[in-house]
C-alpha cells in the first residue's frame, strides 16, 4: 500500500473538483456564446458579409446614376446647339419651307425618357440573430456538453472500478459483496 494522503490534500482536491465543476461549464458557455456572437451576432461575420454585398450593390447603383447624369449633361450640351433647336422645333410640329409634314396619331410617340429608368433592386441586409437567442443556444450547448461529459466520466469511472475489482479478484483479495 502506498502513502495515505492527508485530509488537507483530500479537502483541497474535493474543493478543486467542485470549483472546476462550476468553472468549466461557465467557460464553455462564454466561449460558445462568443463564437456564436462572432458569427451570427449583430456585428458578426454574416452581418458584415451581408453589408458588404449591400454596399457593392449601392456602389453599382451609384455608378449607374453617375453615368446617367453624365449622359444627360452631354445631351443637354448638345441640345443647346442650333441644329438641336431645329430638331426640337421639327419634333414639336414646326416645319421649314418645302418640308413634307407627317402627322402621327399615337400619343406615345414622345414619352419621357425617365419612365424607362429601372428603379433598381431592393437591397436586403441581414441584421443578425438577437442576443437572447444566441445566449439560449450557448446555454443549450453548455448543458449538452456537460451532460455528455458527466455520462462519459461516469462510464469511465465504472470501467476503472471494474478493472480495479478484476485485478483485486485476480490477486485473491476478499470482498464482502
Amino acid at each position: 500500500m502506498g502513502p495515505v494522503p492527508s485530509p488537507l490534500i483530500l479537502r483541497y482536491n474535493l474543493l478543486t473538483m467542485k470549483v472546476l465543476k462550476v468553472l468549466i461549464p461557465i467557460a464553455v458557455f462564454l466561449i460558445s456564446f462568443s463564437l456564436l456572437y462572432a458569427v451570427f451576432g449583430g456585428s458578426g461575420y454574416l452581418v458584415n458579409r451581408s453589408l458588404g454585398r449591400a454596399l457593392e450593390a449601392l456602389e453599382r447603383e451609384e455608378e449607374e446614376r453617375r453615368l446617367e447624369i453624365e449622359a444627360l449633361e452631354r445631351r443637354m450640351d448638345q441640345a443647346r446647339s442650333e441644329a438641336a433647336y431645329n430638331d426640337i422645333a421639327l419634333s414639336l410640329g414646326y416645319n421649314q419651307e418645302g418640308d413634307v409634314v407627317y402627322y402621327f396619331s399615337d400619343e406615345d410617340v414622345l414619352e419621357p425618357a425617365w419612365d424607362e429608368v429601372d428603379p433598381g433592386e431592393d437591397v436586403v441586409v441581414w441584421e443578425g440573430l438577437p442576443t437572447w437567442i444566441l445566449a439560449l443556444t450557448a446555454l443549450a450547448l453548455t448543458v449538452a456538453l456537460s451532460a455528455l461529459c458527466a455520462f462519459l466520466l461516469r462510464r469511465h469511472g465504472r470501467a476503472r472500478d471494474d478493472a480495479w475489482q478484476r485485478d483485486a479478484i485476480r490477486r485473491g483479495d476478499d470482498f464482502d459483496w
